[in-house]
């Protein structure tokens, strides 16, 4: 895991990206990450696709008694497809940066508010829903867009990817181009050993 913290204009946000070494691995990784957001009272959003969300409803539905509940649905968690999301945004098989405004930009606004005081982190799947897919470069583009996003809203971002992504893709360096995009904020980071991914 690579993390990069950061502020600008008084606005401080987190930017993480998470590699797992297939969905199975992702989901667990995904799951203990939200269930411990939501343990220390943060609003989260997950959006990933359909199967990653299922699972993480059934282990926060067993690891949290009141998952169910109205109020803590409400205010506390929201579940997402990124299909879905991904849909609102792209034209033409690209990422529209003023769709990516409106559709992410405006969850994003809008979660801030229903949480008041609360920390907003959103576990992101949307680049992993896009080279799954087949469209890499949109990916990368996608993270551009949300590195844009955090220059405006006081968010935590954490973006998850399986090894296959990197394995399957065409696009030359894809892995070391997402780590360079969660470092362009320049502060410090750590650095994701990529070595260790390989052998993993």
């Amino acid at each position: 895991m690579k993390s990069l913290n950061g502020s600008n204009r008084g606005i401080t946000y987190q930017h993480e990206l998470h590699v797992a070494r297939h969905e199975k691995d992702l989901c667990s990784y995904a799951a203990a990450h939200v269930a411990a957001c939501v343990a220390t009272r943060h609003m989260v959003i997950a959006i990933f696709p359909k199967a990653v969300l299922e699972y993480l409803d059934d282990y926060l539905e067993r690891e949290i008694p009141y998952f169910r509940a109205t109020s803590f649905q409400a205010i506390q968690y929201l579940s997402l497809e990124a299909d879905q999301i991904c849909a609102e945004f792209m034209r033409n098989d690209w990422p529209d940066e003023i769709e990516f405004a409106k559709s992410v930009g405006g969850l994003a606004k809008r979660a801030i508010c229903a949480a008041r005081q609360s920390k907003v982190v959103i576990s992101n799947g949307l680049g992993m829903s896009l080279a799954l897919a087949g469209k890499m470069e949109a990916a990368v583009r996608a993270e551009e867009l949300w590195i844009e996003l955090l220059q405006h809203y006081p968010i935590d971002v954490h973006c998850f990817y399986t090894q296959e992504v990197f394995s399957a893709s065409k696009s030359e360096n894809l892995l070391s181009r997402l780590c360079s995009l969660h470092e362009t904020q320049q502060f410090g980071a750590m650095h994701l050993q990529q070595q260790e991914l390989k052998s993993a």
